[in-house]
């Protein structure tokens, strides 16, 4: 199908042929200037707001696509438009994606979506919005691939230990078993297996990670923060 350039922003379609069937025309405008908001902010400023950098051009595009799917799987639940999508809606698409014959390397796509989609909401929306997925999709294609898992509540645990230290607690000031969850949890971070997590690592992530944490809290998630620090310690 050709689209018009009034249902498109920067060559993105915002209105899907598919979405059209669900809408009428007065939420068909309304759903395609929101699309028309999210497409311009992913661009100008998704990757990074404080340094108003955006993701490419690629990233916006596949996103965009994704996420209108992800409406019309609210819709059809719903059986009714529905423009503000809510952290339910996106754990309902997990398990539904958890039944679907695909790659979790897509699943994982699609995840990352929604995580953006609740991003804008608070960076663009000022919404006080979090979503800790239920089912955490990864890409197995990356060279890592962790052995040991922690729990939903694991990770809220340690996250929450984080910020109330400012740091990881003391390699000898924890039990054996507490120090397990940590080196799991900090190999998750570092993207290393378990077994080659050393004292230094831990010294290191002490020093650099958690101490740099608390500057990208109130513009991330959690984990986003974790992540963008973690990159600096690598």
């Amino acid at each position: 199908m050709t689209y018009d350039g009034e249902n498109k922003f920067d060559g993105i379609v915002l209105v899907t042929e598919e979405s059209q069937e669900y809408l009428n025309p007065r939420q068909e405008v309304t759903y395609r200037e929101h699309r028309r908001e999210l497409a311009e902010w992913m661009l100008a400023l998704g990757k990074n707001p404080d340094k108003a950098e955006g993701y490419s051009y690629s990233t916006v595009e596949n996103r965009m696509n994704r996420l209108d799917l992800f409406y019309r799987f609210a819709w059809d639940r719903k059986g009714r438009y529905v423009q503000d999508l809510t952290t339910d809606h996106a754990d309902q698409w997990m398990r539904h994606l958890a039944k679907q014959d695909m790659k979790e390397s897509t699943k994982c796509h699609y995840q990352k979506a929604a995580k953006t989609l609740f991003k804008w909401k608070r960076e663009a929306r000022g919404k006080d919005v979090e979503w800790d997925p239920e089912i955490e999709y990864s890409d197995p294609s990356t060279t890592y691939t962790p052995r040991d898992y922690l729990t939903k509540e694991d990770r809220r645990k340690m996250r929450q230990a984080a910020m109330e230290y400012g740091s990881v607690p003391h390699y000898n000031s924890v039990t054996p078993e507490e120090r397990e969850k940590w080196k799991t949890y900090l190999s998750q971070r570092l993207q290393k297996p378990k077994e080659e997590v050393t004292m230094k690592d831990w010294q290191r992530v002490n020093s650099s990670l958690f101490g740099s944490l608390a500057e990208y809290v109130d513009g991330d998630t959690i984990d986003e923060a974790i992540d963008r620090c973690t990159s600096q310690v690598q």
